[in-house]
């Protein structure tokens, strides 16, 4: 190649090389890499199927008596479970996610129109509350920035 570099023979490789010269967040191919969210930054908003998922999960876990499993089956006991990948909860034994997830859909296409209204209107709450934090974190962040950039200049200037 004339410029004596090997990325110049494949485009899709010069392509790549560029992008990432350029700090475009890619892997080596070419495909865009989740950005790892901030610990601080907010939690999106919840949709009203969400909100109402909560609520009846919560409702159907509570109207199932305990574990369906036989007392002497010691692999289903809640106490011998393994932590879960991000360790905080630890499933109920109950009612598979599968199961729930269904009967949950179910209830959500038969639900009346008031009902609809309540959890769509609980969810523009949430959309507005979010808006409003990701404003304010934004503004958080962006004072930062320039204190910090205020910092780094008055250290140059000693």
């Amino acid at each position: 190649s004339p410029s004596g570099h090997a990325n110049d023979a494949n485009p899709v490789s010069a392509s790549i090389g560029a992008a990432v010269l350029a700090g475009a967040s890619t892997n080596i191919n070419g495909e865009r890499k989740s950005r790892k969210k901030e610990k601080r930054a907010c939690k999106r908003p919840l949709s009203a199927y969400n909100i109402f998922f909560r609520e009846e999960r919560k409702k159907i876990l509570e109207s199932i008596p305990g574990n369906n499993a036989r007392e002497g089956d010691v692999s289903s006991c809640a106490c011998n479970a393994k932590p879960t990948r991000r360790g905080k909860k630890r499933p109920h034994g109950k009612i598979t996610f599968e199961s729930l997830a269904k009967m949950i859909g179910t209830r959500w296409k038969e639900i009346g129109p008031e009902r609809l209204a309540h959890y769509k209107a609980r969810a523009k709450k949430e959309t507005e509350r979010y808006t409003q934090l990701v404003k304010e974190y934004q503004d958080k962040v962006e004072r930062a920035k320039r204190q910090k950039g205020e910092n780094i200049s008055h250290e140059a200037d000693k």
